[in-house]
């Protein structure tokens, strides 16, 4: 289920605004959780998205951690070696589905 983050909008003809304050789960995937700016995004991003009361899943694909995350964060690994065995698009489904 797909569901929007939490957006404020605006009616030009009557200048009302309205707020979706649906909440929604959230998974972000990333390959490592080094020091690098991705990486820092990710931190950034799951910090504001539970801020908002949203929940979030971080999935790693490689076992590669440095960076700490809200604890409220949810964070799976994988634990691949290499993201080169992976299909170009999606994540091995049937262990993502098992580990989520």
């Amino acid at each position: 289920m797909l569901c929007a983050i939490s957006m404020r909008t605006e009616n030009a003809m009557t200048g009302r605004r309205y707020y979706n304050d649906q909440k929604c789960n959230i998974l972000i995937v990333i390959d490592s959780l080094g020091t690098g700016g991705a990486e820092r995004s990710v931190q950034d991003l799951s910090t504001e998205f539970i801020r908002n009361g949203h929940q979030v899943v971080v999935l790693v694909i490689r076992d590669n951690i440095e960076m700490q995350l809200d604890a409220s964060v949810v964070v799976e690994v994988l634990g691949f070696i290499s993201h080169r065995g992976l299909p170009k698009y999606s994540v091995n489904a049937a262990r993502l589905k098992r580990r989520v």
